[in-house]
């Protein structure tokens, strides 16, 4: 399709994600990328009781936490993946000046977040956007219902997803996690199952094509702020790695929209507003 269908394509623009938490509306030049995968710990063929296998059988449990520490110094919160910060943005890399625009209310996102404390302003972005994480989203194994059971467990699982930044790589990534855990997998004590896999995204708009964007999200909404990156993950690198364009980004959503929880919503005056941008930049695109 690159060759045929898709050949004439100059821009693309993505429509994903929560606006900005002060309510504004948001041009995104970028995004991180994603790398999830499972781990599954086995030291038996079935459960046992403690009484009766304590200190024979290795809980699969305590396993995990053995392979996790291999992975993940819990210590200084580094990534012990080999190959794993390779790409990431140095301090040169960013871009401070649309960092320092943006809008930043320490209570307020507290509030929405949940939270007691966050970073100062320039800290908490620089996280958002250029820096990777480690995030255990799930971890589990043994008996899980009320009280006590002294079960021994057999398998025992964790979820682990990663953000990507700047030119990280997926497969060097694989690569890493596969050396450092090569002995466990060989002897069968740890499977690996890969969930998601999406490179991150940058894209260097030039300041017309900048402010063009700027004007149309503006021009519906009456307000609008840029972000060097959005600190979520959508599939761009198609557009930026494959097929070689720009893509901007422009999300519709309000910023406490619960994104996959079972509340997931989306006020009504952001859903106008999308209208109203839509309407904007097929007005001022389309030629």
């Amino acid at each position: 399709m690159r060759d045929s269908l898709l050949k004439n394509i100059e821009l693309a623009v993505v429509v994903d994600g929560s606006i900005n938490q002060d309510g504004e509306h948001v041009v995104r030049l970028g995004n991180r990328g994603l790398f999830g995968f499972e781990l599954t710990t086995q030291t038996g063929k079935n459960d046992n009781h403690s009484g009766n296998a304590g200190n024979i059988m290795t809980s699969a449990a305590i396993k995990l936490i053995a392979v996790l520490r291999k992975l993940y110094d819990f210590d200084t919160q580094k990534v012990l993946i080999p190959n794993f910060y390779e790409g990431v943005p140095t301090k040169s890399d960013i871009k401070t000046d649309l960092l320092a625009a943006l809008p930043y209310d320490k209570a307020q996102i507290c509030s929405q977040m949940g939270l007691k404390n966050i970073p100062n302003k320039l800290e908490f972005y620089e996280r958002l956007m250029y820096q990777p994480t480690f995030n255990i989203a799930r971890i589990g194994g043994g008996y899980t219902g009320k009280g006590i059971k002294t079960v021994i467990p057999h398998q025992a699982t964790v979820k682990i997803d990663c953000r990507l930044v700047g030119t990280q790589s997926v497969s060097s990534m694989k690569e890493g996690l596969e050396k450092v855990l090569a002995a466990e997998v060989a002897n069968n004590e740890v499977s690996i199952k890969y969930l998601g896999a999406t490179p991150p995204s940058t894209s260097n708009l030039s300041k017309d094509m900048l402010n063009t964007f700027t004007s149309i999200v503006e021009q519906a909404t009456g307000s609008v702020v840029v972000e060097p990156v959005m600190a979520g993950t959508v599939p761009n690198y198609v557009w930026t790695d494959i097929l070689k364009v720009p893509v901007v980004t422009i999300p519709y959503a309000n910023y406490d929209q619960h994104n996959h929880a079972p509340n997931e919503n989306m006020t009504k005056k952001d859903f106008i507003d999308g209208i109203k941008i839509s309407y904007e930049l097929a007005n001022n695109l389309v030629k």
